[in-house]
């Protein structure tokens, strides 16, 4: 049985977070809830997850600033911005600075889901060696005997 995809959630509305995290959950999702795009950062050095959906209004740190610091440590971590503003400029920013899309707040949660879902699928596709990769790196490998079967 594969254990449920952690995803990390960054939202200053607590209200918002704990029924998004609660919706993720009965989806059978394992959602992460944090409060603060710096809290989020720490959360993801000690539990890595595929997935951070992230607000972009917060005091302190918004979700722009959080996507520049996420990927000067981190590039393996897919965003998803899930924000009530949808100014044309802003979802533009994110999406420069690597976030895989954005989310309007007020879409029907089943949309929401779907989006969650895709985002996730692509993470797990970017993040498995293609065979490609593989047969590259067999011939440096194979000869230094560091692979664990001969052939």
């Amino acid at each position: 049985m594969n254990p449920s995809p952690q995803i990390v959630l960054i939202d200053d509305n607590v209200a918002w977070l704990e029924v998004l995290a609660e919706f993720l959950r009965s989806k059978g999702l394992a959602p992460l809830p944090v409060n603060d795009a710096a809290q989020g950062l720490v959360l993801l050095e000690r539990r890595p997850a595929p997935l951070v959906l992230i607000d972009l209004h917060m005091p302190g740190m918004d979700g722009l600033e959080f996507l520049r610091q996420l990927r000067r440590r981190r590039r393996d971590v897919a965003v998803l911005v899930v924000s009530s503003d949808d100014e044309p400029h802003l979802v533009a920013q994110a999406l420069a600075l690597g976030a895989r899309g954005f989310v309007s707040k007020d879409v029907p949660p089943r949309m929401l889901l779907r989006a969650v879902q895709q985002t996730l699928l692509q993470a797990e596709r970017a993040a498995a060696p293609s065979l490609r990769t593989l047969t590259l790196l067999l011939p440096f490998y194979a000869p230094r005997g560091l692979l664990p079967f001969k052939g």
